[in-house]
Order: C-alpha cells, then sequence, then structure tokens
C-alpha cells in the first residue's frame, strides 16, 4: 500500500472464508473476537460495495474514500478496483 501498489493479492471472499470460521471458533468457545468481527462487517461492506471479486487491497482503498464522504471518491475508487479486476 505504501507504494502505491494495488494489485490484489489475497481475495476478500476468502479472507471472509478464514474470518467466519475464526467467528464460529470463537462463538464456540465462548470467547469474543472483537476485532475480527469488526474486519468481518468491514470486508463484508467492501465486498457489497464494490460489487466485484476484490482483493484486501479494497479495504484500504474504500477506508480512504470513506474518510473523504464525497461521491467523486467512491466513484474513483470503483474505477481503480474495475481496472484492477479486469487486467
Amino acid at each position: 500500500m505504501v507504494g502505491r501498489d494495488f494489485a490484489p493479492g489475497f481475495e476478500v471472499r476468502l479472507q471472509q472464508k478464514d474470518l467466519r470460521l475464526a467467528l464460529e471458533t470463537a462463538d464456540r468457545l465462548r470467547r469474543p473476537l472483537t476485532g475480527t468481527s469488526l474486519v468481518h462487517q468491514l470486508s463484508a461492506a467492501v465486498e457489497r460495495m464494490s460489487g466485484l471479486d476484490v482483493g484486501t487491497q479494497a479495504l484500504v482503498l474504500w477506508g480512504w474514500a470513506a474518510a473523504d464522504l464525497r461521491p467523486r471518491a467512491l466513484r474513483v475508487v470503483r474505477l481503480l478496483l474495475g481496472k484492477i479486476v479486469n487486467n
């Protein structure tokens, strides 16, 4: 991310599976995983908003856009993600 390389490395859908398994195990053990739950929820939002099969770099891009809160920022992120996925 520091070098502005946003090529997908690990898909969000696969991360979501891993996070879901961790949360299910923690639930069975009656142990809270607050941070894991938060990342799972944020990743789910990114998946819904992007409409694409994106990598975890999308979390950073969406975070930047959300901090900006301008519609143009969200359009730019969608454009960037579309170019990454289609290349």
